[in-house]
């Protein structure tokens, strides 16, 4: 049991999630490769197993989780599916979105969520044909700028989009002679072979599709799920502000932690799908620097999903107490109790991270106060919240600090 307040360096050794649901107790396991000599270790890494209270982890080899807890069908196909995905860098929260979507399909007892996994396999198959047809647009508005054809230059990314997607307007042009100049355009601008922009557009758009329609600006984007957890997190970001103006005053350095930790995770995305865009905004010369580009763009997919990895369970929570405190004017009951929750899976982002040369570990300063925080808002007898004992425990803590105000003043 690992009970120490530092926070792993790397997203990889922080580990994936892997969203369980037998009880709560596994809900927030993440997956992580451990380097150890020439072995690789496949671990489970389980915050506040069994109700720990202060951030505590358990780390157990991922073969011997299932020895823990009882897992349901399910989650056992689950959790047998983890090493089959394990690459040369480990595990990362694209490959386990894909497998929890394959596993949901066939062994969810819920069959909303069976149907969900498919109707989100569908979209992504979707979106993939879409960014694909964006990606194409791009290159056709760029040819037009280029070449001095007002019609192409001047043309919507987004209706572009549109037109080269309906069937109606399919059958009023001819989409392959099209898609033919706009390649033989790429061609030319990047100083390689139509062949090759054709082959290597493939793999570009799948780097892409988690991103969303390419359009050099996030404006009007609705498509690509790590954009949409991104702006997902941007929402939660304005509940828990609004919370802010209501919390009772024990929750206040919890709430201004979160806080914090949400502020930090929306500029670390929003750098990265600036820089995207940026990139995609001059399309026909990706081609150029084909295997450097591809090298970057695999990058910033692994830095936004691993920031974003986690967040979505803690969101839904604070949703659905969002929703039983909205039906009774002026309730904050079930937001006190979603702060203590959040609190204790909350994913910082690891200081290595956000600052590469920077070998002070800033990073682990908020990992100290939400340690401490978590103890304070827990009973020590039950592991239960306790929002007496939080009361209590900030009504000390002010005191002490205004004893020693005092003390400077005199």
């Amino acid at each position: 049991m690992a009970n120490n307040i530092s926070v792993a360096q790397t997203f990889e050794r922080r580990g994936t999630c892997v969203p369980f649901t037998t009880g709560d107790s596994l809900r927030h396991t993440r997956a992580r490769l451990y380097q150890h000599g020439n072995d690789r270790i496949l671990e489970a890494v389980i915050p506040s197993f069994g109700g720990g209270r202060r951030g505590e982890l358990m780390v157990v080899p991922w073969k011997d989780l299932p020895d823990f807890v009882q897992l349901s069908d399910r989650d056992r196909e689950l959790h047998d599916g983890i090493p089959g995905i394990v690459g040369k860098h480990g595990i990362d929260p694209l490959q386990v979105r894909e497998l929890l979507h394959k596993v949901n399909a066939a062994y969810s007892d819920d069959p909303e969520v069976r149907a969900k996994a498919r109707a989100q396999a569908q979209q992504d198959s979707q979106d993939k044909e879409v960014v694909r047809m964006s990606c194409i647009a791009q290159l056709m508005r760029e040819c037009g700028i280029e070449r001095g054809d007002p019609v192409m230059a001047g043309a919507n990314t987004k209706t572009l989009v549109d037109l080269m997607t309906a069937e109606e307007s399919r059958s009023h042009f001819d989409v392959e002679m099209l898609i033919d100049r706009v390649f033989l355009f790429a061609s030319q601008r990047s100083g390689v072979s139509i062949d090759n922009v054709r082959e290597w557009l493939e793999p570009l758009v799948g780097l892409i599709t988690p991103f969303g329609t390419v359009k050099g600006t996030q404006a009007d984007r609705t498509n690509g799920h790590l954009f949409l957890e991104h702006v997902n997190l941007m929402e939660f970001r304005k509940s828990v502000a609004a919370y802010m103006e209501q919390k009772p005053e024990e929750y206040g350095a919890a709430a201004e932690v979160l806080l914090e930790v949400v502020d930090q995770t929306i500029r670390y995305v929003d750098e990265r799908i600036v820089t995207l865009d940026s990139l995609l905004g001059s399309f026909a010369d990706v081609f150029s620097k084909q295997d450097s580009n591809v090298s970057y763009l695999i990058k910033l997919r692994r830095d936004v999903a691993f920031a974003l990895d986690g967040w979505n369970d803690l969101i839904d929570h604070w949703t659905e107490a969002d929703a039983e405190d909205c039906k009774k004017a002026g309730s904050v009951e079930y937001r006190d109790r979603a702060v203590a929750y959040v609190m204790n899976f909350l994913p910082i982002i690891p200081h290595r991270e956000l600052y590469p040369d920077d070998g002070f570990d800033g990073q682990a300063s908020i990992e100290r106060a939400r340690v401490k925080i978590v103890a304070a808002m827990h009973s020590w007898s039950t592991e239960a919240l306790d929002q007496e004992l939080a009361r209590r425990v900030e009504k000390g803590q002010k005191k002490q600090s205004d004893t020693e105000a005092g003390r400077l003043m005199s």
